[in-house]
């Protein structure tokens, strides 16, 4: 976990890194055939969508560690530079883990309910698998790299004496994920493996272009 400010400079460093990355690359545009060229309208360029996502969260408190499965759900949009390349944005809110008689150090035991809020900004980069196969549809692949910072809230309470305490910690570093996406026309179906932190989750999505 990492909770301090240069640890959150940091995040905002490679955030930045990440935005400026599309535009670096976009020299190298020319060279790639033109499936799907994105309007020139630069509205048409936006895109937003939801996902859902099945979770497997590991953590620890007071040096003790737990881990267990959750469900939870985002919002993203994102800005499509050319047909194979977007910067993405995304909020994701992840149903609280609630766990019951952890044993932690000597005979403590202890029930934790741990809760955590995400942002993460990404770039996705995507393969059009007509390029290479006889596809009749528009199937691709992509992949993503970005950083992500995680608000995390636990509720601690010692059943021995009763006693229950509330901490707030902090969590940020690298996302990477990978996946296929289904286009129609405006509409885009994926479904994504994602890892970030002490978080792994499996998940699908829907998208429309603006």
């Amino acid at each position: 976990m990492l909770g301090s400010a240069s640890a959150s400079a940091g995040v905002r460093a490679a955030a930045i890194a990440v935005l400026v990355l599309p535009a670096l690359a976009a020299p190298a545009r020319a060279a790639e055939p033109a499936v799907s060229a994105p309007s020139a309208s630069i509205g048409s360029r936006f895109y937003a969508g939801l996902d859902v996502a099945s979770l497997h969260v590991d953590d620890s408190y007071g040096g003790v560690g737990f881990s267990g499965s959750t469900t939870g759900a985002g919002l993203f949009g994102g800005f499509w530079v050319n047909d194979r390349l977007s910067v993405e944005l995304e909020y994701e809110w992840i149903d609280a883990l609630d766990l019951h008689d952890i044993a932690g150090s000597g005979i403590t035991h202890f029930d934790i309910n741990s809760q955590r809020d995400t942002v993460s900004v990404s770039v996705l980069r995507q393969v059009v698998l007509k390029d290479f196969f006889n596809f009749k549809r528009d199937w691709r692949v992509y992949g993503m790299l970005g950083v992500y910072e995680s608000d995390i809230h636990r509720t601690v309470t010692d059943l021995g004496s009763s006693a229950q305490i509330s901490a707030a910690d902090n969590s940020s570093g690298v996302l990477a994920a990978a996946g296929v996406l289904y286009k129609v026309g405006r509409f885009e179906l994926r479904g994504y493996l994602r890892g970030w932190g002490d978080v792994r989750e499996v998940g699908a999505g829907a998208q429309i272009r603006f």
